[in-house]
């Protein structure tokens, strides 16, 4: 399932956002003089962002929503501080 999400979200964004703003937007002027279309300048961001995206989610929400982990967790919460 994770491996399905991680595929097909960047790709999600990029339709989206590359595609549906860049309909809007048209071609994005480059530094060099040059000029690529928005979802081509736009993709490499989406991707990135996706990335730490999804490995931020593997990394937080895994450990904190297995039960052993939580009920184990829960006393250092609940810690006495003098």
């Amino acid at each position: 399932m994770v491996i399905f999400s991680g595929f097909f979200e960047p790709l999600f964004y990029l339709f989206s956002m590359g595609f549906g703003v860049g309909a809007l937007i048209g071609n994005v002027p480059l530094d060099d003089g040059r000029s690529v279309p928005y979802a081509v300048f736009v993709a490499p961001a989406l991707l990135a962002s996706s990335a730490m995206n999804g490995a931020i989610y593997e990394t937080s929400t895994t450990s904190t929503t297995s039960s052993s982990t939580r009920s184990s967790m829960t006393p250092s919460c609940h810690a006495h501080v003098p």
